[in-house]
């Protein structure tokens, strides 16, 4: 027998006597029903369900769902699997503290927003109760590589096949520092960096970047009529840039920057 919930139990023994079925014992379908509508009538649960699963011939898995209408207060945080990322950075980036009433349905959200960082390959968490409406908050997290490379070929009219080279590096330098590296080479050179910093706090999605990169690209201008070659130059040029960054929940981020050319 197995009772869920959003995590606000103290202990599943508090109600399992008040189904009257054991495991391992006999079950009874109308005994449960009757339990089922004491505690629906008992004015601490905002619903009450069941579920029962067989496994064989002779055994069944009864699942109780239960909600309560209370809300527990989070005791403490937990928070393992995290390699670089340091427990402060995540703890502020989480947005819940001890003391605080337990939201599974605010805590699912702020998670959802924190995939969006870019940081964690997952984030898993478990309620564990501890007292009579406390728990305690686990996390499990698994963070990205700290650095991605893609590497591929483009085709130009001009220039025919071109390299592209794409790093990705997470927490540079610092934890949150993030940046990303472009190159294009093989008969041109087009160069492009930008290194940012997502907010710490998602409530106010705001962060600063910085933008710079170069370009040698030539071109040949032809004659229009005999296709002869008329004219050769290298389009060079450079820019450096700072702005600012916009994180729209959790797939989206929009940039705004102001740049200068040389």
């Amino acid at each position: 027998m197995t009772c869920k919930s959003p995590g606000t139990l103290p202990s599943p023994s508090v109600y399992l006597p008040t189904i009257a079925h054991k495991t391992n014992g006999p079950f009874g379908f109308i005994v449960l029903k009757d339990r089922i509508a004491e505690m629906k009538s008992s004015g601490y649960f905002e619903n009450v369900s069941y579920e029962i699963v067989p496994l064989s011939e002779s055994d069944i898995r009864l699942i109780i769902h239960v909600k309560e209408k209370q809300k527990p207060m989070i005791f403490g945080i937990t928070i393992e699997g995290n390699d670089v990322l340091p427990f402060t950075f995540i703890y502020q980036l989480l947005g819940v503290q001890p003391g605080n009433k337990l939201d599974t349905e605010a805590l699912n959200s702020r998670i959802m927003e924190l995939y969006g960082l870019g940081y964690f390959e997952y984030i898993k968490y478990e309620v564990e109760p501890i007292g009579e409406n406390k728990v305690t908050l686990k996390l499990e997290i698994k963070e990205l590589p700290t650095q991605r490379m893609r590497v591929g070929l483009r085709y130009d009219d001009f220039h025919k096949l071109v390299g592209i080279v794409n790093v990705l590096g997470v927490n540079w330098l610092i934890p949150g520092l993030r940046f990303e590296e472009e190159l294009q080479f093989a008969g041109l050179v087009n160069y492009n960096s930008k290194i940012y910093y997502p907010t710490r706090t998602i409530s106010m999605p705001v962060y600063p970047l910085l933008n710079f990169g170069f370009k040698d690209i030539p071109t040949n201008i032809y004659d229009g009529g005999g296709g002869d070659l008329i004219a050769s130059y290298k389009n060079r040029s450079s820019y450096i840039g700072v702005g600012s960054g916009l994180l729209f929940k959790n797939v989206l981020m929009q940039r705004s920057n102001t740049s200068t050319n040389t």
